[in-house]
């Protein structure tokens, strides 16, 4: 799941000015893990990502009974906004423009948003297939109101909330009526700033906006709100102790009010008809929802949908298209991700490129084959994974000193392995044909829990929702904001999830050996390993070592290493 929520950029914030905060996002979170630890079938995980508003039988979660489709479309959420300024028109392209380019390279391995303003310069991808694909999305609105529970427990609490709107009634009327004034001010300012274009759109009443008006408004009103948020400190003195009492008063009835139904993030579609999409300075021909034209070939192929002003069926069409059997790159991209996440490198090393300025792949036949055996076996990655974890080549070693010599071929003495392993790294040093297990670093968020595992801090007990990082609970289930980052996942390089990242970095440098020395973090994990050591064997240092040695490195201390430790 954590490689996954990379690929989609996922993150608990914007990021931009503010970093405002996505509510809910950790839902999508919960929805990915829940989906791999089911072994959701690839093609499924793909439409519900693409459509999963649409389908017309959504998977259901049978215990929390929560549309697992509709949470899947969260990602389209992730993309980069701030508060202020607020430029309606940018934004909106940017938005989509980021929604192409990490739905593109997830599920195509191919960097399409590079046509977006001229042909692509390497891969054969017109700038024309580029607004194909962004009228498959030209009518995604985004929502934060998507009820999670059943119908019976909506329909209780609404008569629930009849009682308490009735008795509060009055009270709620005269709160209106103090902040009423500040209101209206705060709302002219803050259309006022944009341009006369949007002012005018935020002025005409929902019902009669266009589509695209819609989608316009929909960004530009979250500068309205976040004048509202601020309204009670620009209250005057008597109008703020008016409208504090008046608060206290309906706090008297909370006993009444229900709780808020959970909700989630997600997408739906504007309205029946999209708003219409052009390629830039051709206003006179709009373009139809389509994909590249290098892969638009054998029977339904396409996705335009029928009727073709019929907006649902765009991005169903698309989802159609990209869960193809035949399809010549979905399955191969995600066989090549998979493969990365256990040899450390890709068949194709750039997991996000699949075209001429990527990699060439290392073994073309063996991800051709695996393609096919994964479409064949109705695309389980439980499947796919057993299979490479039992393939021996994910069993070999990574150096000749970590053969046991009962386990050597052919009987092959320690001078002859070396020798062999000379020759390999002569002839391919950086392993690409993979003669040898490659030795890798903990990615930061195993290195966080490793620890924390190791100090018997680490929590493990159910949790919904996203921690803090001082809750100790796996890095997994810590909020992950743009602006504001962890210090110990970041000089590891945990990537900054502004955009789609296929693989990561992996630095050695000295500010990583400086913060497991001597940061805060580190000195109180080396008090709480010392107290976890200390209650398990007091006053027995030797079984203290063997204890400390188990819980770090998962074996027990050679000779030479508890005499040494003994004597430290």
């Amino acid at each position: 799941a954590r490689h996954w929520m990379e690929v989609v950029r996922f993150s608990d914030s914007h990021g931009s000015q503010g970093d405002p905060e996505l509510p809910m996002a950790w839902r999508y979170r919960d929805y990915l893990i829940r989906a791999f630890n089911q072994d959701v079938p690839y093609h499924r995980f793909i439409r519900e990502h693409v459509a999963g508003d649409l389908l017309p039988a959504p998977r259901v979660d049978p215990v929390l009974r929560l549309n697992e489709a509709a949470l899947a479309t969260a990602h389209f959420r992730m993309v980069e906004l701030g508060y202020i300024p607020v430029d309606a028109l940018d934004d909106r392209i940017k938005a989509v423009d980021n929604q192409i380019d990490v739905l593109s390279k997830a599920f195509l391995g191919l960097t399409v948003s590079c046509a977006r303003c001229h042909d692509h310069k390497f891969d054969p991808i017109l700038r024309k297939d580029y607004y194909r694909l962004q009228a498959s999305f030209a009518g995604i609105q985004c929502h934060d109101d998507l009820p999670l529970a059943t119908a019976a427990t909506r329909a209780a609490r609404e008569a629930q909330a009849r009682e308490w709107e009735d008795r509060t009634a009055s009270l709620r009327r005269e709160i209106e009526t103090v902040v009423a004034p500040y209101k209206a001010r705060a709302t002219e300012g803050a259309i006022t700033k944009f341009p006369p274009p949007i002012q005018a759109i935020l002025r005409k009443p929902e019902s009669e906006r266009s589509p695209l008006e819609r989608q316009w408004g929909a960004l530009a009103h979250r500068q309205v709100a976040y004048e509202h948020e601020r309204l009670v400190a620009q209250l005057k003195p008597d109008d703020k102790e008016r409208h504090g009492a008046l608060q206290r008063a309906l706090l008297e009835y909370d006993a009444l009010k229900p709780a808020p139904l959970p909700v989630a993030l997600t997408v739906r579609e504007v309205g029946p008809v999209a708003p219409e999409v052009f390629v830039p300075g051709h206003p006179e021909e709009p373009i139809a929802p389509g994909v590249p034209t290098v892969l638009e070939s054998g029977p339904g192929a396409g996705v335009r949908p029928p009727g073709e002003s019929l907006n649902p069926g765009r991005r169903s069409a698309l989802a159609n298209w990209l869960t193809r059997p035949d399809h010549p790159l979905t399955s191969r991209v995600l066989v090549n991700r998979v493969w990365q996440h256990h040899f450390g490198r890709g068949l194709v090393g750039t997991g996000n490129d699949l075209g001429r300025l990527g990699d060439r792949p290392s073994h073309p036949e063996l991800l051709d084959w695996l393609a096919r055996r994964f479409v064949g076996g109705g695309g389980s990655l439980k499947s796919l994974h057993r299979l490479l974890l039992t393939s021996a080549t994910y069993r070999q070693a990574s150096s000749p000193s970590s053969i046991d010599p009962e386990h050597r071929r052919g009987g092959r003495s320690g001078g002859d392995l070396a020798a062999a392993w000379r020759r390999g790294e002569g002839l391919d040093p950086a392993n690409r044909l993979l003669w040898r297990g490659q030795a890798r670093r903990l990615d930061a968020e195993q290195i966080r829990d490793a620890m924390l595992q190791a100090t018997g801090e680490l929590r493990t007990d159910a949790f919904r929702g996203a921690a803090d990082g001082s809750q100790f609970r796996r890095s997994i289930r810590s909020k992950v904001l743009r602006n504001t980052r962890d210090p110990l996942l970041e000089v590891f390089d945990a990537p900054q999830q502004f955009t789609s990242t296929a693989s990561r970095d992996a630095t050695t440098t000295p500010i990583q050996s400086l913060l497991l020395i001597n940061s805060p973090f580190m000195l109180q994990r080396s008090r709480a390993m010392a107290a976890r050591l200390e209650a398990a064997a007091p006053g027995r240092p030797e079984d203290a070592v063997v204890l400390a040695h188990r819980l770090t490195l998962g074996r027990r201390p050679s000779p030479e290493e508890l005499e040494e430790s003994l004597g430290f």
